[in-house]
């Protein structure tokens, strides 16, 4: 796999973190869409990862939270998989030999990307926002902290990248 858009060796983990990321999707039977907005466990991710209470975000990286809590816990229940080392195995068995096409197979089609992002975003349903009669659109939401705003920057990149440094 050739990475791009940044210099070596950072640009292979960036690049085989999305492959990663694209193949987990697919292996799941699950849709971007869920991965990224479904708070229901084994069918999203991002929205079921519950917070490891011991992480701290000043000085841990995201290798600190451990197998069945927080993201790696959200994370083995999206994909099916018992461990993040069941997951790292089996994506590096299919990685080591994927060739180009075997990588356009696991995408979505733009057909199914259109389908997905041609309606508004609901976040009135009950796998979205369970807690969605606190949610007013036409008022002001209060803007995160710098520090947690930071935080999720940084825990999505190091998501990205504790998945590529494992392989």
């Amino acid at each position: 796999i050739r990475g791009g858009g940044l210099p070596p060796p950072q640009k292979l983990f960036y690049d085989t973190g999305a492959i990663a990321i694209a193949w987990a999707i697919n292996k799941s039977g699950n849709t971007s869409k869920d991965f990224w907005t479904s708070k229901t466990e084994g069918t999203g991710f991002w929205n079921t990862i519950v917070p490891y209470d011991r992480y701290d975000y000043q000085k841990d990286g995201p290798d600190a939270c451990p197998d069945g809590m927080g993201w790696k816990r959200a994370f083995c229940n999206f994909t099916g998989h018992g461990s993040m080392n069941a997951f790292y195995s089996e994506f590096d068995t299919w990685a080591r030999t994927a060739t180009e096409a075997d990588v356009l197979a696991i995408l979505e089609s733009d057909t199914d990307v259109e389908t997905m992002t041609a309606t508004k975003f609901d976040v009135t349903s009950d796998d979205h926002l369970k807690d969605a009669k606190i949610f007013k659109p036409c008022s002001a939401l209060p803007s995160p902290s710098p520090s947690h705003a930071h935080s999720l920057s940084m825990l999505s990149a190091l998501i990205i990248a504790v998945l590529c440094f494992s392989l």
